[in-house]
């Protein structure tokens, strides 16, 4: 994992559920926030790419849209 990615994403990339709902509930982080790397993908994206459908499931109950679209362009759903 490259080290422009902050923890959601490491752990969303993962499906590492539990830290998921940590950093969302207890720390605040922002469920669509793009990563700092040059493709700004969203924690989504990263979930779905590893096809991690509890995590993706969770991270679009908590406020992850499906209309964010990554520096290329791409949507959550061509992840799918």
């Amino acid at each position: 994992v490259c080290d422009t990615y902050d923890p959601l994403h490491v752990a969303a990339s993962t499906g590492k559920l539990d830290y998921v709902k940590s950093f969302i509930s207890t720390w605040k982080f922002p469920p669509d926030a793009p990563s700092s790397s040059s493709l700004r993908m969203t924690p989504l994206m990263m979930s779905l790419m590893g096809g991690h459908n509890e995590t993706s499931s969770f991270l679009l109950s908590n406020g992850a849209s499906l209309t964010s679209a990554d520096a290329i362009g791409r949507l959550p759903l061509h992840f799918a």
